[in-house]
């Protein structure tokens, strides 16, 4: 018996239509919806951090800076989407960065403060460690 290309052809095709169809129809079950909690105010060390309603332009040009200066971060998906702005004081800043995945939460905080910027990111609320 010998198979050419044409019947190779609509075997594959046939398989794919098949599969399509009938091989993938497990139930979809959906993601938990995972919220956090973010509190108007909290503190670390001493130092007292009140969320802001509206970004102001020192929030937007402070993160600029630390894009500017970490150019492998800039279109990451960790940081994608209107950060939480947090201020201490007139110059220091946190910005949080909360990503609901099917592992749970998943955060990146870039915190801009004694002039420096430092980032940390983990896993579930940030704010419950605090």
């Amino acid at each position: 018996m010998t198979i050419n290309n044409y019947s190779v052809g609509r075997f594959v095709a046939l398989a794919v239509i098949l599969v399509t169809a009938y091989g993938c129809q497990s139930e979809l079950v959906p993601l938990p919806e995972v919220t956090v909690s973010i509190p108007d105010e909290f503190k670390v060390g001493g130092t007292a951090w009140q969320k802001q309603t509206t970004p102001q332009q020192a929030d937007t040009d402070c993160l600029s800076n630390f894009f500017a200066r970490n150019q492998d971060l800039v279109g990451s998906p960790e940081f994608e989407g209107q950060p939480t702005v947090f201020h201490a004081g007139k110059r220091d800043r946190r910005f949080y960065w909360l990503h609901s995945s099917i592992d749970g939460v998943h955060w990146q905080c870039v915190e801009f403060k004694n002039r420096r910027f430092s980032v940390t990111d983990g896993t579930e609320s940030p704010f419950n460690k605090l």
